[in-house]
């Protein structure tokens, strides 16, 4: 059972303007198109994890740092898709936080 209702509120505190821009953007590729950027920027995601997990094995002439920074990079791209997917009714966020917390009690 959850602890809050997170359905409503957004993941990213935008004004009016960008969360606008973004509703348009989604409107304008459509869903099957937004689905595919979130495949893409998730994917950017784990490799941008791959490369900081090598940095800090010294396997890369990249450093740490930047690898860090690349990695939160690439974590507020998926994040700005799973907002647009979630303000456009396409993601349950109430249900990714009962997964998440069902996940994080058998971690």
């Amino acid at each position: 059972m959850q602890l809050q209702t997170l359905q409503d509120r957004p993941l990213i505190p935008l004004d009016s303007k960008a969360r606008g821009q973004l509703r348009d953007v989604f409107r304008s590729l459509g869903c099957c198109e937004w689905l595919s950027q979130t495949a893409e920027e998730a994917a950017e995601l784990s490799q941008a994890a791959n490369k900081l997990r090598r940095a800090y094995k010294g396997l890369t002439p990249v450093p740490p740092e930047e690898a860090c920074y690349r990695l939160a990079e690439e974590a507020a791209d998926v994040l700005v898709c799973l907002e647009i997917l979630r303000a456009q009714g396409e993601l349950d966020m109430d249900d990714v936080l009962d997964i998440a917390l069902a996940k994080s009690a058998r971690w």
